[in-house]
């Protein structure tokens, strides 16, 4: 278990931008070179630009061009109910 990625995945919920569902959603990534990169949820009134926290975490290094390590990807939620990572 990492607990600098639960840490920032945790930090990251408070950025959720999540006014339709309240659903406050954060992921965290670590790079090769050691940093960590977060993530939220981001909802928008438009369904089709609502973006999940995974994504979220997951594109912001690589559209750096930064590689991501072979770590977990950490995710947390707000919310005490059973639900499933975003994926496809």
């Amino acid at each position: 278990m990492n607990k600098k990625l639960i840490k920032a995945a945790i930090d990251m919920r408070k950025m959720s931008c999540s006014p339709y569902s309240n659903y406050r959603v954060g992921a965290a990534v670590e790079t090769q070179s050691g940093e960590i990169i977060g993530g939220c949820n981001i909802e928008s009134s438009s369904y089709g630009l609502t973006c999940c926290a995974e994504r979220v975490a997951l594109y912001s290094p690589i559209s750096k061009g930064i590689i991501i390590s072979n770590q977990w990807l950490y995710r947390l939620k707000t919310v005490e109910c059973h639900a499933e990572p975003v994926g496809k």
